[in-house]
């Protein structure tokens, strides 16, 4: 666009003017109405989504485990293993079950110190606005005052 052209747009009474932050509030609101309107449908189909992995993957070592023995009983393979190696097999599941619950409850807690942290954040940010607006005041105070 040509400068003339620019300056006859802008100068033109006529022509509708907006307020540019009532324009940005306008629009973010509309955006975060639509992420608020898909957030179910992200959680439900991420619940979807882990249940089925959860499922493909027990079915998989199931039929693993399955198609092993199978292979086993056919070619009169002795799978009995003495009670020792049986216990070190126990005793390593247990002890991977028992640090996968720990680290589950760590990332809740994670998760958790991080919705409190944005409530906070939430909470705390118009204060700060509020604390913001006299400095704001007086520095453009001092601007106008030095440039009349």
């Amino acid at each position: 666009m040509s400068t003339e052209a620019s300056k006859s747009q802008t100068s033109n009474p006529a022509q509708k003017q907006q307020d540019i932050n009532e324009i940005f509030k306008t629009n973010f609101e509309k955006y975060f109405q639509e992420v608020e309107k898909v957030m179910p449908q992200y959680l439900q189909s991420f619940t979807t989504f882990q249940e089925e992995f959860l499922t493909a993957w027990k079915n998989t070592i199931n039929s693993s485990i399955d198609l092993q023995k199978e292979f086993a009983e056919k070619n009169n393979i002795d799978t009995n293993i003495p009670q020792y190696a049986a216990d070190i097999i126990q005793n390593t599941a247990e002890e991977y079950i028992k640090s996968k619950n720990i680290q589950n409850q760590t990332i809740l807690a994670a998760i958790d110190t991080a919705n409190n942290n944005f409530k906070n954040y939430k909470n705390s940010f118009e204060p700060f606005t509020q604390v913001s607006k006299p400095f704001l005041d007086f520095w453009l105070g001092f601007y106008l005052k030095n440039n009349q």
